[in-house]
């Protein structure tokens, strides 16, 4: 269930362009989205869904128009807009602070093992080691519910002993005959289903107000997408927070089965580079736009 304050407020004429392409995007009406809201971006390849999130996770700025932000307990609203009419630094360092993304690549640092990966973010802001423990238990808990770490992988030595007494002390809490060996791991021995399940944990461990997904389901088999979409939205629907995810997706199916909001780029001109963003209300003209395993 939505809620009547929104979150995100996304100007009439957003606009984005770029100096050295014709392509031009451009939200077509005023868009609220609301805490409780689950919500898909489709459109097709090169049409700006990506390009979106990041304006609306306040990674890229868009050219012209704004994106407005009011967060809980905060009267005053945050904009995000050209460098000239953008809220104070230190404003959007708290905006982002209640952010989480799941990225299309992982980005997992390769010299960190996979609970420094996960845990990357506390440790950047620097959580007391009573916490990073406390953490790490949870971490548990959600690798046995997305379906991560059960392993035959052996490893003898402790591969935080010398680097980080915080997580040489964590490490001795972990269930070492099950996750916690996997917990050890570098990225370049996991699988891409892997992978994306711990960027996932990731994002989800920081307990952001605000999800952004992109493509959180591509690249990985048919199941491991499931279990992904299936937490993602476990996540969203948690009405203590009122929490609000924003996912981009090529599928239909995954599209109407996971959102309660529809978001759509269409060409603004046939064959041309200019798209403009509507919010569908009827999610099965979706399926007319974008056939099944239409990029």
């Amino acid at each position: 269930m939505s809620t009547d304050e929104y979150r995100i407020r996304i100007a009439k004429g957003l606009c984005r362009t770029w100096p050295e392409s014709p392509t031009r995007v451009i939200v077509a009406e005023e868009i609220r989205l609301h805490g409780g809201d689950r919500v898909a971006i489709m459109g097709p390849s090169g049409s700006g869904k990506t390009t979106l999130l990041r304006m609306l996770g306040a990674l890229d700025r868009p050219s012209n128009g704004e994106i407005e932000y009011r967060l809980p307990k905060r009267h005053q609203s945050i904009i995000w807009a050209d460098k000239n009419r953008s809220s104070c630094n230190a404003s959007m360092e708290t905006l982002r602070s209640i952010f989480g993304f799941v990225f299309q690549d992982a980005r997992l640092i390769p010299y960190f093992t996979v609970l420094e990966n996960i845990l990357s973010i506390p440790l950047s802001r620097g959580a007391a080691h009573e916490d990073l423990i406390e953490r790490t238990k949870k971490v548990q808990l959600l690798m046995r519910e997305i379906r991560l770490g059960t392993t035959t992988y052996s490893s003898k030595k402790n591969p935080f002993k010398h680097r980080n007494l915080f997580l040489a002390r964590i490490s001795r809490t972990m269930d070492r005959q099950n996750n916690g060996r996997f917990l050890e791991r570098y990225p370049k021995n996991l699988s891409g289903g892997e992978k994306r399940r711990i960027a996932l944990l990731r994002a989800l461990l920081a307990d952001p107000l605000v999800l952004f997904a992109d493509e959180p389901t591509s690249g990985v088999d048919t199941e491991t997408g499931a279990i992904v979409m299936c937490k993602l939205t476990e996540w969203a629907r948690k009405e203590d927070r009122e929490r609000l995810l924003i996912f981009v997706t090529h599928s239909p199916e995954e599209t109407r089965f996971y959102a309660n909001r529809w978001l759509s780029f269409s060409y603004a001109k046939t064959g041309s580079h200019h798209y403009r963003l509507e919010e569908t209300r009827d999610p099965s003209v979706l399926l007319s736009r974008h056939p099944k395993g239409a990029s």
